[in-house]
Order: C-alpha cells, then sequence, then structure tokens
C-alpha cells in the first residue's frame, strides 16, 4: 500500500522585505530543523513532489541530503506554490 507523507516547509526568514513571497529562504531555525527532520524521518520515498518556492526547495534538499536520497526522485513543480 502506498503511503502520502505531506511535509511543509521549515520555518522562513522575513528580513528580506524586498523579496517576493515565493523568493523567502529559510531562517537559520529553518535549515537547522530541516536537519533534524531529516535525519529523523524513518521512510522511504519513491518520489518526492516540491513547490519551486526557495523555502521549499531548501528545506526539501537539506531533508534529501540528510536522508541520502536519491536527487533524481524530486520533481519541483511551480502548481505546488499555491494549488492554482
Amino acid at each position: 500500500m502506498k503511503e502520502l507523507c505531506l511535509l511543509r516547509h521549515a520555518k522562513s526568514s522575513w528580513d528580506y522585505r524586498d523579496l517576493g513571497d515565493h523568493e523567502r529562504p529559510l531562517k537559520g531555525r529553518g535549515r537547522r530543523d530541516s536537519q533534524l527532520l531529516g535525519q529523523a524521518l524513518a521512510i522511504e520515498f519513491d518520489a518526492i513532489h516540491a513547490s519551486t518556492a526557495v523555502r521549499a526547495q531548501s528545506t526539501i534538499s537539506i531533508v534529501m541530503k540528510a536522508r541520502g536520497l536519491d536527487p533524481e526522485k524530486l520533481t519541483s513543480t511551480e502548481d505546488l506554490y499555491t494549488f492554482d
């Protein structure tokens, strides 16, 4: 049976007021939490789909690296940013 795991991006930064919402990066805390989450996850992934937002891409990249996951499993999709 397949399982669906939904993951929201880690804590983002509001320090860069001139950036649009799509370009907001992670805070230091978000980067640290992403690393911890990647180390704690005990599930395997057949496929990973992520928003193209900078904070989502950063979160999933850190999680995948911590888990030793193949970057080929990641599909980035603009539609996941707004769900329009």
